[in-house]
Parts: C-alpha cells; structure tokens; sequence
C-alpha cells in the first residue's frame, strides 16, 4: 500500500521506524507512541495524545520525525517511510 493512503484494514495498530539504534513505535488505536533504546532496551518516552497530527523526533537533530495524521480510526503514515511493521503484544515488540 502506497504511503498516505489509509491503513484502516490493520489488524493492530502499530509502525515502527528504526533509526539510529532507536525504534520508534506508533501505537495508533491507543493513540500513544513510544520511543525505545535498542542498545539499553529502556523506554525512554511515552507520547499520548488524543489527537494528531504529532511529530517524533529523535536524537538532537530533526532527521528522525515521523510524523503520522489520523482520522477517527483511520490512520496515515505521512514522512518518512515506514521500514518496518510490528505487534506489539504485552509490552513485547516483536518485529
């Protein structure tokens, strides 16, 4: 499915984006995301927001945002590319 269109046929919502050791994950129907240490494997933020557009950033510098937008239980992934696709079931991501 190209990017930006709508990925409403998910059976979980979640995308992750691995990007200089670190994984970033959207969970989508929870409207939450996370960011994770791949290295230290420690939580490091938990963003919940109940509505988006939200952006991500990692590291210091703006070449990690994702950025996603939803609508109702409709959901886009606008920039950059997902690279990979998740579950994740009990806190555990299994890639």
């Amino acid at each position: 499915m190209p990017l930006g269109e709508h990925h409403d046929k998910w059976n979980y919502g979640n995308t992750m984006l691995i990007r200089r050791g670190k994984l970033f994950v959207l969970h989508f129907w929870e409207h939450k995301a996370s960011v994770v240490d791949l290295r230290s494997k420690k939580l490091e933020t938990v963003f919940d927001t109940p509505t988006f557009p939200t952006a991500i950033e990692g590291d210091d510098t703006n070449a990690n945002r994702l950025l996603i937008a939803t609508k109702g239980d409709r959901c886009s992934t606008v920039y950059p590319p997902v690279v990979y696709r998740v579950r994740v079931d009990n806190g555990k991501v299994n890639i």
